[in-house]
């Protein structure tokens, strides 16, 4: 049955007008008004509502600003904008990409480009300046850039490649490439798309601070990509990309696990260098897997992670490290859709420290953080003889203990070690540590809450403290479920993003306290492709068939509705 395209575009519309509404809205005082000259001045650029971003995949892209102004009642009358290839044209005011001239307008949000087409892996340089109440001119803002990564299947060079060992569904295997460059690179780009997450290392170097890359997608028809600036960590001579690469939730979405990355490299020469996954890639086992305590199908969920350290190799990332006991790379094929991510990272946005650890039964230790977060659990300096096991198990509640099967698992090597997550994350309160020869100290234990990195906007405060706090644990629950670009049920057991848990929050916390209208388009985007062909919509975007009550419903699905949208037309149906 052929699907109902006007179906998602009702309900799509209706919940983006609603993100640009809540989401951009510009006053006249936004930012540090009593800094801004007198007048008008334009501040804050964004470009498809982030600030400064790469590899973006819209060759028509949208330009926002915020107004700063001392005077009261100011407003903008008309602006310019200016976009070139380079920040030294951009600085002499040649716009050798798109002049807008001056426009009678008083439109700050999501101005369209109109410029010629962008093309693949193109760099930009954009400012604006605007015109007051009286016609006054502004100085020109600051200058902001954005670059737009690859676009089709025709600007990738990289083959996807499989680890051709060990099992898919635990393994989280470390890929590498060496290559050579005569002279130093002026422009690196690296473009990664991944089913499963991964982290980007060059030359050791870990190539930004996001973690559990890309966000999550519909994997069956959608790969998300994320494009690396790392210009500054490559050298003449030897060189190596490296990818570490865990399974995210490929398995639970029937995929295989996979990497796709290509490097687009300009010498300061102009000479060009491309570095793409092939066969003549290598890689290994790492010391890293996907842990299971109880290997019962319904009692799997998510599981946790295991780090042997008998088997970590410190320097597999470095140029100088012996990889010929590696195995070469699979090389295969995904008839999916690779896309930028076009929206903000999950980053590590809070650490904790432990209020108290308390004795829990022999060899076993209780940390309390104080505070419910999602994320990662650090333990520093753990101790043991070769092949000693340590379990970490999490929990919400402080008596009864791990559920969810959220157990991770140390083991011993020759030297102190540390465990940290990195390719799976935990949730709760607390942190029972079973495996112990002696008692852990506060400085060992960190907690780092984890979560789609939204700029806070928005703030509440009243003489009633107990609103202040019930507003303020909102937030803190609201982040603690917003991370792999959803927000979910529940961080722990289903870990899915529901209709009505997108619509609800969005509404009440997302978006009047974060600046969100990059996280909100891509889940319109992530509903567009859970679609059904015959119209109908899951209760959960990206889907996976796994969870979510089964049957896909019909007219007006309460746990997959976006918001008071008329009903959509075609099919009908129901459970």
């Amino acid at each position: 049955m052929k699907k109902t395209a006007c179906t998602i575009a009702e309900l799509g519309f209706i919940f983006a007008a609603s993100v640009l509404a809540a989401s951009s809205t510009v006053l006249a005082a936004a930012g540090n008004a009593m800094d801004a000259a007198p007048g008008l001045h334009p501040a804050a650029l964004r470009c498809e509502h982030l600030e400064n971003p790469l590899g973006i995949d819209v060759t028509r892209p949208r330009f926002i600003w915020e107004l700063q102004s001392r005077q009261r009642g100011q407003k903008q009358t008309a602006f310019r904008v200016l976009v070139a290839s380079s920040p030294e044209k951009l600085a002499s005011n040649e716009a050798d990409l798109w002049d807008s001239g001056r426009v009678e307008s008083s439109r700050s949000i999501l101005v369209p480009y109109a410029g010629e087409t962008l093309g693949p892996d193109t760099d930009c340089h954009w400012k604006v300046k605007v015109w007051g109440k009286k016609g006054e001119p502004s100085e020109w803002s600051e200058p902001a850039r954005f670059s737009i990564g690859l676009l089709g299947e025709e600007d990738w060079q990289g083959e996807w490649i499989e680890f051709p060992a060990g099992d898919p569904k635990l393994s989280c295997p470390q890929y590498r490439k060496t290559f050579s460059l005569d002279r130093p690179a002026s422009r690196a780009f690296v473009y990664v798309a991944s089913l499963g997450t991964h982290e980007l290392y060059i030359n050791g170097e870990k190539a930004d601070d996001r973690v559990l890359a890309p966000a999550h997608s519909f994997l069956a028809r959608r790969v998300l990509y994320v494009a690396y600036d790392v210009a500054d960590l490559l050298q003449r001579g030897e060189n190596v990309i490296a990818v570490w690469h865990g399974p995210g939730f490929a398995p639970y979405d029937g995929a295989t696990p996979a990497i796709r990355v290509q490097a687009n490299i300009v010498a300061d020469d102009g000479s060009k260098v491309s570095v793409a996954t092939d066969a003549s890639w290598k890689c290994a086992e790492s010391g890293h897997r996907i842990y299971y305590r109880d290997e019962r199908p319904r009692a799997r969920r998510y599981g946790g992670e295991e780090i042997d350290a008998r088997k970590l190799s410190p320097d597999w990332n470095t140029a100088g490290f012996d990889d010929s006991a590696w195995v070469s790379a699979l090389p295969t094929s995904r008839d999916v859709v690779v896309s930028a991510q076009n929206a903000q990272p999950d980053r590590i946005i809070r650490a904790f420290s432990p209020v108290s650890i308390t004795g829990a039964g022999e060899k076993s230790y209780k940390v309390d953080f104080g505070t419910n977060f999602t994320g990662f659990i650090e333990l520093r300096n753990l101790r043991g003889e070769p092949g000693q096991e340590i379990l970490i198990q999490s929990s919400d509640d402080l008596v009864r203990g791990e559920k969810h099967n959220q157990a991770s698992r140390y083991i011993c090597g020759e030297s102190p070690g540390t465990f940290r997550h990195r390719f799976n994350w935990t949730a709760g309160r607390s942190v029972q540590i079973t495996g112990f020869d002696y008692e852990p100290q506060p400085g060992d234990v960190r907690g780092h809450a984890v979560g789609t990195d939204l700029e806070r906007i928005g703030r509440f405060e009243c003489s009633n403290d107990l609103f202040n706090r019930m507003y303020e644990k909102d937030l803190w629950t609201f982040r603690a479920n917003t991370l792999a670009g959803m927000t979910m049920d529940c961080p722990h057991r289903e870990r899915r993003g529901y209709g009505e848990v997108a619509w609800s929050t969005a509404r009440g916390i997302g978006l009047p306290n974060y600046r969100a209208g990059d996280f909100y388009a891509r889940r319109v985007r992530d509903w567009c492709d859970a679609q059904r062909e015959d119209g109908l919509f899951p209760h959960i975007a990206p889907n996976s068939g796994m969870h979510g009550g089964g049957a896909t419903l019909g007219r007006r699905p309460p746990a997959s509705r976006l918001g008071d949208a008329p009903p959509p037309r075609g099919p009908q149906g129901g459970r």
